[in-house]
């Protein structure tokens, strides 16, 4: 996995940069709304990719560590001259922290992970005792495994396409077009899928709700907030079309849970 990354990572960082669309209507607004105050707060972005997340909450106060386990990702985040903490790490494999974190952020990062309940007990163990968690990642009842399914768009000229597993590619067409019908399966089946970025094949894995949940339960965490966050109104000025398919249908969930005592999962 973290080869197919180490890949990928050039072209990753000049695609995304500062954030991309997705990142700057949904995903950071979504972090807003959960971390008002980040002044001081110990926070860790597993898997970071070139830092985009870590710049942007080092620069409202926080006190940022970024990890990948792809070590041409971390590169890419050390060649902005920042000043955020970069480690290549696997969350799923080891715990940098003990029992010190204020948050652990896993952002669009988990269902690239094939362990990912390992990296939701690592963020526990890394947690001071109310610390929390949390997790934006595609949205399990929407996320496909097949090219061929996800949204059946039309573009103006009247051809089709699908969005199989991800909308990045429609996001980056110059040609208008509404989504007809989004269509899904084999929700229950457990599959990990190779997922095409800016050229380069990834393998990314889709779950259920119930993995999800039960990862979080079983690590002691307390569910505290579930979420499926819209895209912001400026949003639809840059990109009119994908604005209004992320209206219709959410692109991802939001995970937020705290850590207490640890209890027995039954």
């Amino acid at each position: 996995m973290k080869e197919q990354w180490n890949e990928t990572a050039r072209e990753w960082d000049k695609n995304m940069g500062s954030g991309d669309w997705f990142q700057r209507y949904i995903l950071y607004p979504a972090i807003e709304e959960r971390i008002k105050d980040k002044r001081g707060k110990k926070i860790l972005d597993a898997g970071c990719g070139n830092g985009h997340l870590c710049r942007y909450l080092a620069a409202r106060g926080a006190v940022v560590t970024g990890t990948d386990s792809s070590k041409e990702m971390i590169k890419a985040c050390e060649s902005y001259r920042t000043g955020e903490r970069y480690v290549v790490s696997d969350i799923t494999r080891e715990a940098l922290f003990s029992e010190e974190l204020d948050w652990v952020i896993f952002n669009n990062s988990l269902q690239d992970m094939e362990h990912f309940e390992r990296g939701i007990a690592n963020a526990y163990a890394m947690l001071a005792e109310g610390g929390r968690m949390l997790i934006l990642v595609k949205h399990p009842c929407f996320h496909p495994d097949s090219q061929d399914l996800g949204w059946r768009i039309r573009f103006e000229d009247g051809t089709t396409t699908d969005t199989g597993q991800g909308l990045t590619e429609i996001s980056r067409s110059d040609k208008r077009y509404t989504g007809e019908v989004f269509r899904t399966d084999r929700y229950f089946e457990k599959s990990g899928h190779t997922r095409v970025w800016f050229g380069h094949a990834t393998t990314s894995y889709s779950r259920t709700l119930e993995e999800y949940f039960g990862a979080i339960f079983e690590s002691g965490f307390i569910l505290t907030g579930v979420y499926e966050p819209r895209p912001l109104p400026e949003g639809e000025r840059e990109k009119p079309d994908l604005y209004r398919l992320l209206l219709r249908i959410p692109n991802y969930i939001v995970l937020e849970a705290v850590k207490g005592k640890k209890y027995e999962c039954k």
